[in-house]
């Protein structure tokens, strides 16, 4: 029997039995337990067809333990087969694909299983170290300055405040705990290929954060070769119509990305390029070049203002954004808000201001993940090709991954 299978996280998933192009009665798998009754009744003659990633790569490989045949198809492709249809038609979609276009499914392989325990791992880590460490960090320094104060001990706040953390076992466990994982991420992600032929020769590349990339990507030919924008924008490094996704979330637009991965790809950022010293590898070139390039183009600060026109009702007629420097705007004449022909015109400034020292290498960060998520990309690809990979990936000559500087 063939099931399509349209998988849920946290919500029901759906499942249509199809054979010989007779497709059965669509059924539903409301919880876990049900999910496991369901992989528990699968035989080595039956197959299921899911879309790639979707939170359903630990449900294919339960299917497979029960020696289920496993066929996924890259998430753009199953876009494209649900069309202007709701997502809740994506098994429809997954068992008109299966039969007239098998061959655009890729096979569930062996090798993926070692990397989807990786990510277990990578997400608990991730966990520790940026949500419980610092929430009792907080907790504890809270604590800590009301004691200070009341007990008055013989020494700084500094040197209280790091005896109170070496005496919290919350705050040790959290430590213990997540040198535990870093050692197991090390080692297991250093026994994957992938990590020997592509991320080892990514100089200011670490076990641990090739483990975190590896892990939130799985396959990267959910990716398509032809399309690294697509990779970009899952790891939140898309620009779309000009402007950043990191500005259209803070506006409030809802975009789909993988939070961990832009964390990932923000460690190589930090800790493997911009705290190098000048020269370490042609990453970290790249980077002095760019923001030498930005700094030379934006030689003044300036705001982002958002001017609003609104009518006598206060209903908003216009809205529009400008980018104006600093010394333009200390020139306009007050007040920043007026009334003309019965509309009310006003000025405010949005966010920090733009082109400073720190936004110009916050830019420049930013340019150089989305350089290395190119080359993740490509040269990921090329060792499934089976092509020639050089010792040390840099950004540095006619590669296709690689834009001009400027």
């Amino acid at each position: 029997m063939d099931y399509a299978v349209d998988y849920g996280i946290r919500k029901e998933t759906r499942v249509l039995p199809f054979e010989d192009g007779k497709e059965g009665k669509e059924f539903v798998l409301e919880n876990e337990d049900a999910k496991i009754r369901f992989l528990r009744g699968l035989t080595i003659t039956d197959t299921l067809w899911v879309e790639m990633g979707s939170g359903a790569d630990y449900f294919c490989l339960g299917a497979a333990a029960h020696g289920a045949a496993v066929f996924r198809l890259p998430t753009h492709l199953a876009k494209e087969a649900r069309g202007e249809n709701a997502k809740s038609f994506t098994a429809q979609a997954l068992a008109r694909m299966a039969r007239e276009e098998p061959d655009s499914f890729w096979p569930l392989r062996q090798e993926e299983t070692p990397v989807l325990r990786l990510r277990v791992n990578t997400r608990e880590y991730l966990h520790y170290q940026r949500e419980v460490r610092g929430s009792v960090e907080r907790r504890v320094e809270a604590a800590a300055r009301e004691v200070f104060l009341l007990e008055q001990p013989e020494m700084t706040f500094e040197a209280f405040r790091k005896q109170r953390l070496a005496n919290d076992p919350s705050y040790q466990g959290c430590l213990v705990r997540e040198k535990q994982l870093h050692a197991e991420i090390e080692k297991a992600v250093k026994e994957l290929p992938v990590y020997e032929q592509v991320f080892r020769r990514i100089r200011g590349c670490g076990p641990v954060t090739a483990g975190l990339i590896i892990g939130e990507i799985g396959d990267i030919r959910r990716f398509p070769k032809d399309h690294p924008e697509r990779l970009r924008a899952y790891a939140g490094y898309a620009v779309y119509e000009g402007v950043s996704s990191v500005r259209l979330r803070r506006a409030g637009t809802r975009i789909t990305y993988q939070p961990n991965l832009q964390v990932a790809v923000w460690y190589f950022s930090q800790f493997g390029v911009v705290i190098r010293k000048s020269g370490f590898s042609g990453w970290r070139d790249l980077y002095e070049a760019r923001k030498a390039y930005l700094a030379g183009k934006y030689t003044e600060k300036t705001w982002e203002v958002e001017e609003t026109e609104t009518d006598e009702r206060g209903r908003v007629i216009a809205k529009r954004r400008r980018i104006i420097p600093f010394s333009e705007w200390e020139a306009m004449p007050g007040p920043y808000e007026e009334k003309r022909d019965g509309h009310t015109f006003k000025r405010e400034r949005r966010g920090l201001p733009l082109y400073s020292p720190r936004h110009i290498d916050q830019m420049t960060m930013r340019y150089v993940g989305e350089k290395f998520l190119n080359a993740v990309h490509w040269w990921w690809h090329t060792f499934l090709e089976g092509g020639e990979i050089p010792e040390e990936i840099e950004p540095s000559g006619r590669a296709p991954w690689l834009s001009p500087v400027t």
